[in-house]
């Protein structure tokens, strides 16, 4: 009957069918073990409350205001029309629930969902589900109010497009959670993540994962806002391409993450990285690696951000070609970086390098391995490689023990600090300038057709050799002890200072000059 003001209780162990027509002011409670059906009509203000084992289906009509409230073990289906005010669920619902559009009120849920929860478009109030979700939940599109779902998610939880609030997801989530475009809200994941989280295009709200994901994390393209990992992700995280803000991976990292094209933001990775990141191409913003690197980062072509890795690198960090910004790594780098073709901008590489260093063709930029200015001495083991056709800068600090070879055609300039005890390998060609500071212990060996120029400080122990030839000038300063040995056909110049103790040989057709200074002790030989 229409326009209903009082209150109606119907008992225990219902079989048949109860209605209620529209414009219903009262209130109605039905008892355990429903068989049949509740159908409510339009503009309910009052409350229906079914108590528990609740077999069929309940379905309310539209401009819901009042509350449904539904007891334990709901096995079979609740439909709630458009414009729905407040329903509580109890614990245990194996069948399904829906809701239409425009929810402005509050669902509720109890632990033990193992049924199907579909919620329709414009959501204005908030939606809750307990712990140990083994079912699904479907959101629609324009979300302005909260989603929070409780422990030990095993179901999936689907969120439509334009979320605008909030969405959080408690610990140990195992099974799987979509978000679709445009989210303009937050989306909080506890700990333990073993499952799956997917996010839409055009994320501009804020994502903050606990410890421990062990599953996977996906995001699209165009990320606008931030997106923050905790502690230990053993798992995989994925960012689409056009990352315009920041995103946050805590300590520990022992899985995967992979970035898109153009990334325009910020990318934080906290300490002991085991496992993998790569970025894409393009990118504009800046990578912070913090401090005891043991996994392996990779970045794509057209670099013109910053990178920027911590202390104690073991693994190893690889570049695109074409890097037009600057890549820092700070000290004591026990693995390996390696820069592509056409390097336009920086590398600086800090004290105690026991890895190595590798660029490929074209450097136009510079390179260089920093030690302690003014402090204690520090050995610095390296292995650098650079490729042909440098025209940029490569400088190296004191105390280098170990190997460095450089392409053809060098038209920049290296510089060597004080006591290199490794080797320096230069291929042919060389057009521009090399400088090796005092106590040279190692060994240095130049290609052929070397025209550009070649000075080596005081008390060289070591040897220097040139191949044929040599268009350029070689300079050795005072206190030779070592040997310096040029090819055939030398055009160019040979200058030694005061106090040879070693010798210097040049070999057939000496075109050229060759200067000993003053306390000449060794041998110069000349074949003419």
């Amino acid at each position: 009957m229409a326009h209903l003001l009082g209150s109606g209780t119907v008992g225990d162990h219902l079989l048949g069918s109860i209605t209620l027509v529209d414009h219903f002011l009262g209130s109605v409670t039905v008892g355990d073990h429903i068989l049949e059906s509740v159908t409510v009509g339009d503009y309910l203000l009052e409350s229906v409350t079914v108590c528990d084992h609740l077999l069929e289906s309940v379905t309310v009509g539209d401009n819901f205001q009042g509350s449904v409230t539904v007891d334990d073990h709901l096995l079979e289906s609740v439909t709630v029309s458009d414009h729905l005010g407040s329903v509580l669920f109890g614990d245990h619902l194996l069948g399904s629930v829906l809701f239409g559009d425009h929810l402005q009120g509050s669902v509720l849920f109890g632990d033990h969902l193992l049924g199907s929860v579909t919620v329709g478009d414009h959501i204005l109030e908030s939606v809750t589900v307990g712990d140990h979700l083994l079912g699904s939940v479907t959101v629609g599109d324009h979300l302005l109010e909260s989603v929070t779902v409780g422990d030990h998610l095993l179901g999936s939880v689907t969120v439509g497009d334009h979320l605008l609030e909030s969405v959080t997801l408690v610990d140990h989530l195992l099974g799987s959670v979509t978000v679709g475009d445009h989210l303009h809200g937050g989306v909080t994941v506890g700990d333990h993540l073993l499952g799956i989280v997917l996010f839409g295009d055009h994320l501009q709200g804020s994502v903050l994962f606990g410890d421990h994901l062990q599953g996977s994390v996906t995001v699209g393209d165009h990320l606008l806002g931030s997106v923050t990992v905790g502690d230990h992700l053993h798992g995989g995280v994925t960012v689409g391409d056009h990352l315009l803000e920041s995103v946050t991976v805590g300590d520990h990292l022992q899985g995967s993450v992979l970035f898109g094209d153009h990334l325009l933001g910020n990318i934080t990775v906290g300490d002991h990285l085991l496992g993998s990141v790569t970025v894409g191409d393009h990118l504009l913003g800046s990578v912070t690696v913090s401090d005891h690197l043991l996994g392996s980062v990779l970045f794509g072509d057209h670099l013109q951000g910053s990178v920027t890795v911590g202390d104690h690198l073991l693994g190893s960090v690889t570049v695109g070609d074409h890097l037009l910004g600057s890549v820092t790594v700070a000290e004591h780098l026990h693995g390996g970086v390696t820069v592509g073709d056409h390097l336009h901008g920086g590398v600086t590489v800090g004290d105690h390098i026991l890895g190595s260093v590798t660029v490929s063709d074209h450097l136009l930029g510079s390179v260089t391995v920093v030690t302690t200015q003014g402090g204690p001495s520090v050995t610095t083991c390296w292995s650098d490689l650079f490729g042909d056709h440098l025209q940029g800068s490569v400088l190296s600090g004191d105390h280098l023990q170990g190997s460095g070879l450089f392409g053809d055609h060098l038209q920049g300039r290296a510089l060597f600090d004080d006591h290199l005890q490794g080797s320096v390998l230069f291929g042919d060609h060389l057009q521009g300038s090399v400088l090796f500071g005092d106590h040279l212990q190692g060994s240095v060996l130049f290609g052929d057709h070397l025209q550009g120029s070649v000075t080596v400080g005081d008390h060289l122990l070591g040897s220097v050799t040139v191949g044929d030839h040599l268009l350029g000038s070689v300079t050795v300063a005072e206190h030779l002890h070592g040997g310096v040995t040029v090819g055939d056909h030398l055009h160019g110049g040979v200058t030694v200072g005061d106090h040879l103790l070693g010798s210097v040989t040049v070999s057939d057709h000496l075109l050229g000059s060759v200067t000993v200074g003053d306390y000449f002790l060794g041998s110069v030989t000349c074949q003419i």
